[in-house]
Order: C-alpha cells, then structure tokens, then sequence
C-alpha cells in the first residue's frame, strides 16, 4: 500500500506538467468570452437588456425565455399566450414580448427568443434570468475554472468526454441517466444551486418502495430515496441517497414530470460544452476541472457529494434536519414514520441532551456521527415549550439498511 502511495505521489506532478501542456496546445481562442461569479452555485453575469444594465443568473434549465424585473412595454408582443406558469415557487402571469438582441458583457447576441416580464424573482440583488437560448448558433462552454462563458463557432477540443443530449421541447437539455438499471432523463440545470433533485416517487421506473417521505416544520412534503447504483453519465455512485421536493419548480412543468434534475454544486466540478447549434439530439462535452477530482471521488474523501447524504446505510432513527440554537437543538424535519416520530419528536422538538451530555459539548461533525449513523440506542432528552424535560429511547428503524 505504502510503495502504491509512493507512485502515486510521484507521478502526480507530471500529470500536472502533461495536463498544462496539452491544455496550451490545444487552446482555441472564442469568439467571445462572458466572466461570471458564482454565487451560491449560481452563475451570474453582467448583461445590458432593453437598455438597462443589471445581474443577471444564468440559467440552462430556464428554456426560451429571458426573465427580468424591467419593463417590458415598448417591445413588440410575441403573439404566443401563457395563462400562468410556474415559477420561482408560485403560478405567475406571462407577459411574453419579442427581444431583438441582448447585450452581455461586451458583446450583442441577436436572437429571436422571448423575454418574460416577473417581477418576482425572489433574488433581491438580480435583475432577470438568461436562458442558454441566448447562445444559439455557438458552441457554448461553461468554464467552472476560470469563471468564463466561452462561445466558440466551432467545438472546442479540450472536453473530450461527451454525453449524448437531447433537448426537450428544443430548448431544455436533458441527458438520460441510468438509476438501478433504469434509463431516466435528468436536466442540466445550472439555474438549481443543488445536487441532484431525484424525480418524485410514481413518477419514474424508481420503486416508490425506494422512497421515504420527510415532514417538516413548514409541511413541504419532500423525499429520501434509496439508490443502489446511480450514473448520472458525468460521475457513477453506488448505495446513495437522493432528495426529491414535490414543491419544486421541477416538478410542476409537463417536460419534468418524470425527470430529475442535476444542479450546480455537482456542475461545477466540471468544464461543460453545450452544442447549441440547434440541433434537438446531439452532444454534451465535459472534462473535470481539477484531474485529481477522479481520485478524490472514488477513494471516499467526498462522502458528502451527493444531496447531504454519503450512502443509504445512514439515519436509522429518522432525525433528518436540525438547527443548533443555544444550547439545544431545533429538529426541523423528521424521517414519516420513522423512530424519532414514533417516539414523540417531531418538527419544533428541542434536544438538550444526547447519552446524558448536554449537545453544547457536541461538534457539528460528531452530532451527525450520532444522530446520523449510530447503531446503538440512544438516550435523547427533549424540552417541551414550558421548559420540563423527558428523556426518551431511541432504538433504530428499519429503513437504512
């Protein structure tokens, strides 16, 4: 084991040297580059719209259209009637114009896609939303990296890896994936901060046995669910756990319905080159931002990479969420039927003591070693609101395993 370390560490640096080499051989200039920042895994950018300067996210899930707060009033209708669509967690009304060209960064795109007037973007500090539609007729590549769009006439070459993409509707990209055998499409979707949101349960081949429902403090019913073995064609996982929300956006737009949804925390591991030369089937490129992100990967460094949870063998006694407040802790959501619920912990619960040590005295790593992944019972000691305390038995559930 020692002398496999050994090569390891010595060969390290020159796939380092032949990794920079290649890159500078096969560089391709764009034909224009947009910088961006990411905040909160979104991507934002500087765009001129209508005239107006403003942030804008960039969003590949976000279809035709081009959302923003500004008006709207002198552009030409587009002839197309949305009654109301669902968006950034509400039914909103349409109000669907023509945009000639839009201005990002330094360079005008002209394109005949459609803008969408919202005033409630939920983002105080974002003007609108830009669709990868704004790209149309380039090769578009997403650098992670170097916080770049890079639009290119021709492919560029230093994403070698590619996966076949379809896009819905002509305008949503979508890969199929493979869940325990079964192929299931997912969007790629820069415009969602998270991970992966896995389709709801009934609505793909994914046994709804598989899935196991959470309540929380605001009764937003949302899913766990239990995967074997998970290719999402970027990356390939075994005995993980997913999330899915019955709330979100995904899952309320037809073309969702039975497709899942791959987020920017798991997309900014990676340089991605979208084909957006208008073509409904052809390919996605990707490579890894960092050569070593393989390794890390599959020698159990990121456990937590996927949805908050590293594998299905995980909570046995359904305490899925929890805010530390002082010196308790706040449950916010429990595992439904779980052995937390049955025994009287529910949303709003306070935890004092855990095994009889007041939880001040636990860390934020060994809380989640507890609570998560403990096989043995546990003495929890909850508050009600008068202040009087109980001490209860936690024994595992049956689930996890």
């Amino acid at each position: 084991m020692k002398n496999k370390q050994k090569i390891f560490f010595a060969v390290l640096p020159v796939l380092f040297l032949l990794n920079f080499c290649l890159s500078g051989c096969r560089r391709q200039r764009p034909d224009f580059e947009v910088p961006f920042i990411l905040e909160d895994n979104h991507i934002i950018v500087e765009a001129d719209v209508n005239g107006k300067h403003g942030r804008y996210i960039f969003d590949t899930g976000a279809g035709a259209f081009l959302i923003t707060r500004n008006s709207v009033d002198n552009l030409e209708d587009s002839g197309v009637k949305v009654d109301s669509l669902f968006l950034n967690g509400e039914f909103s009304t349409a109000e669907i114009k023509k945009l000639d060209s839009i201005r990002i960064y330094r360079t005008t795109v002209r394109n005949d896609f459609m803008i969408l007037h919202n005033t409630n973007l939920m983002y105080p500090d974002i003007d609108g939303i830009l669709g990868l539609p704004v790209f149309r007729g380039y090769y578009l590549e997403i650098s992670y990296f170097r916080k770049k769009l890079r639009a290119y006439k021709e492919r560029p070459v230093t994403c070698s890896k590619k996966i076949p993409l379809e896009y819905t509707d002509g305008m949503y990209p979508m890969i199929q994936c493979y869940i325990d055998g079964h192929s299931i499409p997912f969007l790629i979707d820069t415009g969602s901060s998270g991970n992966i949101l896995f389709p709801l349960p009934g609505a793909t081949e994914i046994p709804a046995g598989k899935y196991t429902q959470i309540h929380t403090c605001n009764n937003t019913p949302y899913y766990r669910v239990k995967i074997d073995s998970c290719d999402l064609r970027f990356q390939k996982y075994e005995n993980i756990t997913g999330f899915s929300n019955i709330n979100g956006i995904i899952n309320y737009a037809p073309v969702f319905e039975q497709a899942g949804n791959i987020g920017g925390d798991f997309l900014k591991h990676y340089n991605i080159v979208f084909d957006c030369k208008g073509y409904r089937n052809t390919l996605l490129y990707y490579r890894h931002t960092n050569i070593l992100h393989p390794f890390f990967v599959h020698n159990g460094i990121s456990t937590w990479y996927l949805c908050g949870r590293p594998d299905t063998d995980f909570n046995r006694y359904g305490i899925d969420g929890w805010n530390r407040e002082h010196d308790s802790l706040l449950i916010t959501s429990v595992m439904a039927d779980g052995a937390a619920e049955r025994s009287g912990i529910k949303c709003g619960t306070r935890i004092t003591k855990i095994n009889g040590l007041p939880v001040k005295r636990f860390s934020k790593h060994k809380l989640e070693t507890v609570l998560l992944f403990s096989v043995k019972p546990l003495e929890i000691t909850i508050q009600d609101q008068n202040g009087a305390e109980k001490t209860i038995q936690l024994r595992e559930a049956d689930y996890g395993r």
